[in-house]
């Protein structure tokens, strides 16, 4: 049977549950399996950066062990493999959660053994009312199920014995569609995965289910006779009553598919399907318990009628509801695709060099404001105002990065206002951080920051007054002349080192390539190259 499709996502997942991130899991899914690197270390650190959660992959000494916080992600190395795993660090023990589902529990010396000091680390969720994304939009199949069966218990407590016997046989039978469902879908499931590969020398559920052989007249699949049978089956008893000469016939014609279905695991593709097996031996033990009525046959035409209506739509739903999963598959698989195809470093190093400055930013004390490391490797220009919308969005991007890489980083801001119409609240905001860095940078940056957070002109300016020095218009003046030589008329601007952040990228994709940026030499007149290594 094929492994599941994304078992570092769920592990993440777990995680950053564990340190109270709520989190839409099939976005995270998505960022983690469309990165470039996938599987790896660096992909896991990559997504949690697009996520703004703050990350560190080390390699840690064994006698630090304690010295960590009591959940982590691991890098572990036993008998020949190596794996990832969610570890709970306890008093005298280790607890695991694999890359591969399983969980386990080491003694700490068993844990110390394996480990080879590999971890993954975030800071724990403190602001229980931010979540990452909304978790709502999510289809859960089998969590649908539950429910509907929940819902539907009410209703069974009416029923006779033999009734609900049958009922209760049909919703054990629809748990194990599930399964064969989501390997029909190619989806994969973790507890499939135990079943199935339980003895892999003769059993594969994939093989079997996705056989073209498998399905009934060429088209329909095992997994939708299955639904169909065993919903409507449970239905019809629910809301028509057990009719023992329908359900007689209704089950006898399904005999000679579920001897098929036996035939064609043990001697045509000879691969056994547990969950499959687990359908047939359900419908066996159905027809068992019919045919060992002795009511006579008697054909209700009113019951028949309805009882094939119910078959009928029954049918015809699932096969819409299973086109909706389809075709929700084929959209993530898409967006994982164009994912993969964005976060392309040689995609985006083209587009980088396409377009450069025709007047390079100049640093200096008269024509810039400028925060971190004036010698880092690489220097962000802003060309942003205070009022323009998507420069907070762009600003709040440009100080994740100065939080998150430090020294590595520069970041200078040139604001996009007129020096002329010096009583606009733009202008105003602008000629007052402008004043506030030439007496102490960090202030300054601390009032930009509460502006793009807050946003509030009046708030502002009653912290931090009004502009009182016109030596700042010097530097404004420079500023608006140079956005004007190098013919920028609109705000944000992103600028990385001498070359324009792509249009095809939207701001928020800055953080995907950054380890990327760095690795580059943005010396070269001809515009950033990637460093050859050593």
């Amino acid at each position: 049977m094929n492994k599941p499709n994304f078992p570092l996502a769920k592990l993440l997942h777990n995680y950053l549950l564990s340190n109270k991130y709520e989190l839409n899991f099939e976005k995270l899914k998505l960022q983690l399996l469309s990165n470039p690197g996938y599987p790896s270390i660096k992909a896991i650190t990559d997504t949690l950066d697009y996520f703004s959660i703050s990350n560190a992959a080390a390699i840690i000494p064994k006698d630090h062990l304690r010295k960590l916080p009591t959940t982590f992600i691991a890098s572990l190395l036993d008998e020949n493999r190596k794996y990832l795993a969610e570890i709970k660090l306890q008093k005298n023990q280790v607890n695991l959660f694999k890359d591969d589902y399983s969980r386990g529990k080491l003694s700490i010396d068993e844990f110390l053994n394996i480990w080879d000091g590999g971890v993954i680390l975030i800071e724990k969720n403190d602001k229980k009312s931010i979540s990452i994304f909304n978790k709502k939009g999510n289809i859960n199949l089998f969590k649908i199920i539950i429910i509907s069966i929940s819902l539907l218990l009410p209703l069974l407590m009416d029923l006779s014995i033999p009734s609900l016997t049958m009922v209760l046989l049909s919703l054990i039978g629809i748990i194990a569609c599930y399964f064969i469902l989501r390997e029909d879908l190619g989806l994969g499931q973790h507890l499939a995965a135990k079943v199935c590969n339980s003895n892999s020398s003769n059993t594969s559920c994939s093989e079997v289910i996705n056989s073209k052989s498998s399905k009934l007249f060429g088209s329909i699949s095992l997994s939708d006779a299955a639904i169909s049978y065993f919903t409507s089956s449970a239905l019809i008893i629910i809301f028509l009553g057990l009719d023992l000469t329908f359900f007689k016939v209704f089950v006898a014609t399904s005999l000679p598919i579920i001897l098929y279905s036996i035939y064609y695991q043990a001697f045509v593709i000879k691969k056994w399907c547990p969950f499959c097996l687990a359908v047939s031996g359900i419908v066996i033990i159905q027809s068992i318990i019919l045919l060992n009525s002795t009511a006579k046959l008697n054909f209700n035409v009113t019951y028949l009628v309805k009882a094939v209506s119910i078959l009928f739509l029954t049918y015809i739903l699932w096969l819409q509801i299973k086109k909706l999963l389809k075709d929700k598959i084929t959209l993530f698989q898409t967006e994982q695709d164009f994912l993969k195809f964005k976060w392309d470093n040689e995609l985006f190093h083209w587009l980088l060099q396409k377009k450069s400055l025709i007047l390079a930013p100049v640093i200096d004390d008269r024509h810039s404001i400028f925060f971190g490391n004036p010698n880092a490797v690489l220097i962000v220009t802003s060309v942003t105002n205070p009022m323009c919308g998507f420069c907070e969005d762009a600003f709040k991007v440009y100080d994740r990065l100065m939080k998150q890489y430090g020294d590595r980083i520069g970041l200078n801001i040139l604001f996009n206002v007129s020096p002329y119409n010096l009583e606009e609240e733009n202008s105003r905001i602008a000629q007052k951080v402008i004043e506030i860095y030439g007496k102490d940078p960090k202030i300054a940056y601390k009032a930009l920051r509460d502006w793009f957070y807050n946003r509030n002109f009046t708030d502002w300016i009653n912290i931090y007054g009004h502009p009182k020095d016109e030596n700042e218009l010097i530097i404004l003046k420079n500023q608006y002349q140079w956005i004007r030589t190098n013919d920028i008329n609109y705000s944000p601007v992103t600028i990385v080192g001498q070359n324009y952040f792509p249009k095809k990228y939207d701001i928020e994709d800055l953080p995907m390539f950054m380890e990327f940026l760095l690795s580059m030499d943005f010396s070269q007149k001809n515009g950033p190259i990637v460093r050859k290594a050593q």
